[in-house]
């Protein structure tokens, strides 16, 4: 028993070196998306989202992008909050987004769009909402949209 701990425990090590190297390599990081909150998965992610803060920290721009589950899995680390998401109801559903009035654009990612459509945006129905969960309440929110029932649900 001894042998096989200390044998994970090598390759345990040897991950973690692999890891460093292999983000020495890139200018960033994406998360895509993933398909688990735990085990395995969530302990990577939680890796090299920690690798990332300690690059940026160290004063080396190094961005980090988490999309759909993986950002849900971003959240959960930040906020130390495993059970993050409420109901939300927008099935197929066309909506407008409303910045938040305390808001400055261009610390987001919407600095770099056209002034037309960040107006388009608030006005029109060009966004596809497709959820039946929302985070709400962890993060900075910069904009938000609704569901069919009126509830709000926010951008981070």
């Amino acid at each position: 028993m001894f042998f096989l701990q200390q044998s994970l425990y090598v390759a345990y090590l040897e991950y973690r070196v692999l890891l460093v190297v292999k983000l020495n390599l890139v200018n960033g990081v994406l998360f895509t998306g993933g398909w688990s909150k735990t085990g395995l998965y969530f302990d990577v992610i939680e890796e090299v989202f920690n690798q990332v803060l300690k690059k940026n920290d160290a004063g080396e721009h190094f961005p980090l992008l988490a999309i759909c589950l993986d950002f849900e899995l971003v959240t959960m680390i930040v906020s130390k909050i495993n059970n993050i998401l409420e109901a939300f109801s927008a099935s197929d559903q066309a909506s407008t987004l409303q910045f938040m009035n305390n808001i400055n654009i261009e610390e987001t990612l919407f600095q770099r769009f056209p002034s037309e459509l960040v107006a388009k945006l608030s006005t029109e129905f060009l966004l596809m909402q497709n959820h039946k969960l929302r985070q709400d309440h962890v993060l900075k929110k910069i904009a938000a949209c609704t569901d069919v029932f009126g509830r709000r649900a926010h951008m981070f």
